[in-house]
């Protein structure tokens, strides 16, 4: 599968690369690491990353009664806390992905914490041109994928048509402080320590690097936000998280 050496993918795989080649190291990237990925990111977050995820899912409040699609699942961390709260409301989650292996990777995941799951509902996808009807789902989740966004704008914009009136997002990432209380450590850490933990712990350095950089290259806050209400979403806010690492942002679309 991996026909170039890493350098490139990582290079590739950068916002501002054309698309086509951008894809294509992205999938071989993340099909690549996954053996480790789920795994190192506990141990790098003090298991921080899976309280992060719960606080995102917790944060979805509608009424609309249509199943929930997690963005970009990958290998199935955001969906298993979905499938929990789902289970109990008796709603369906449907999985999306730019990787069918990650799509399966999850579903097995999930198929092993309760059989009862349904990870087999989803399909593979490009996150801004996703294959489902308009106003067929009640909520959209995504954890740590929005960098990873080719066209943030049509992005938001297809999150509102496959949404049903009063339906939620909330997307949740990485930021990379750069004021505030404690900023000055976090990016001490996140840009010159984490990736060398990584290394020691034993995954490539440079996917840890590339990690970083694809976080560096996020659009600032406000500008997502106003994306986000040009696509037609109101009551849109970005939370943020501890000392600004992450930020989860939510908006509705109006009733």
């Amino acid at each position: 599968m991996q026909t170039k050496e890493p350098d490139h993918l990582y290079r590739e795989a950068m916002p501002g690369q054309p698309w086509a080649e951008r894809r294509k190291a992205l999938l071989t990237l993340f099909e690549s690491i996954e053996p480790r990925y789920d795994r190192l990111n506990r141990y790098l977050s003090l298991g921080i990353d899976q309280a992060w995820r719960r606080w995102a899912v917790r944060s979805v409040q509608v009424e609309a009664p249509g199943p929930w699609l997690d963005v970009a699942s990958g290998t199935g961390d955001l969906a298993a806390f979905a499938e929990d709260r789902l289970r109990a409301e008796g709603r369906e989650l449907v999985r999306s992905d730019l990787s069918g292996f990650l799509l399966g990777v999850g579903g097995e995941k999930l198929r092993a914490r309760d059989a009862s799951a349904s990870p087999h509902h989803g399909a593979a996808a490009e996150m801004d041109r996703l294959p489902f009807q308009s106003a067929s789902f009640g909520a959209v989740i995504q954890g740590f994928a929005l960098r990873h966004c080719e066209d943030y704008a049509g992005f938001f914009r297809e999150l509102h048509r496959i949404l049903e009136p009063g339906g939620q997002v909330a997307l949740l990432d990485m930021r990379y402080p750069r004021d505030g209380f404690g900023a000055g450590f976090y990016r001490l850490y996140f840009g010159q320590i984490l990736p060398r933990v990584a290394g020691w712990l034993g995954a490539d350095r440079k996917a840890y690097q590339f990690m970083v950089d694809s976080v560096v290259s996020l659009p600032q806050e406000t500008a997502l936000v106003d994306a986000l209400v040009g696509a037609g979403f109101e009551r849109v806010e970005s939370r943020r998280g501890l000392l600004g690492a992450v930020h989860l942002l939510v908006g509705w679309k109006p009733r």
